[in-house]
């Protein structure tokens, strides 16, 4: 009886200590397990930066025709703002009063012009920006006569009105370039539509 007491004893021992083993190997695994995973890695923030646009402009009017040259300047992050001044290669002013019916008239025209327009803008993607404004247009039509006079058609075309325009601006190979379209309005609904581009640099 006591031989048999004490092997059962001896066996419970062996189990104890075999169970304690078991525990302390699973919380060492465990925490081997945990110690192995890696950080989760971040994801780098995009951060825009501030940019200004200077552009040298050229603009066709398709009624006329006539050419025309000014400056853009613009400033954007991922919105901003722009602002545009062109004038005319035309500076024949009138020179004589009334109305083109009561001169003799050359085929030649000439289309003085000052133009402000400015606008939001908007960056697409990085190289790309979308604008669009609205100003004030200076653009008479005057007629020369055929002794070199200039007489204003001011029944057929006011002198001044309002401006509008849109298009895009891009940066490529370290130049800035523009493409737009721009409509001058006037107070007896005649449109004068424009091409416009431009080429500058970004800082």
């Amino acid at each position: 009886m006591k031989r048999l007491f004490f092997t059962l004893s001896l066996l419970l021992c062996v189990l104890v200590v075999a169970q304690a083993q078991v525990g302390v190997m699973r919380t060492s695994s465990y925490g081997a397990i945990k110690k192995e995973k890696k950080p989760k890695k971040e994801r780098p923030q995009r951060t825009y930066e501030w940019t200004n646009t200077i552009l040298a402009n050229y603009a066709l009017s398709l009624k006329g025709p006539s050419h025309n040259i000014g400056l853009t300047y613009a400033r954007c992050k991922l919105a901003g703002f722009y602002t545009s001044a062109m004038v005319g290669t035309e500076w024949n002013f009138a020179t004589v009063e009334g109305a083109p019916d009561d001169y003799f008239l050359t085929n030649k025209t000439s289309h003085p012009r000052i133009s402000v327009t400015a606008g939001p803008m908007v960056r697409l993607v990085i190289p790309l920006y979308i604008y669009a404004g609205i100003g004030y247009a200076y653009r008479p039509t005057n007629y020369q006569t055929i002794d070199n006079q200039w007489v204003n058609a001011r029944y057929a075309s006011p002198v001044h009105g309002g401006n509008a325009e849109g298009g895009l601006m891009g940066n490529i190979f370290g130049f800035t370039l523009q493409a737009g379209y721009s409509i001058i309005f006037d107070g007896h609904s005649l449109l004068v539509h424009e091409l416009k581009f431009g080429v500058g640099y970004t800082f």
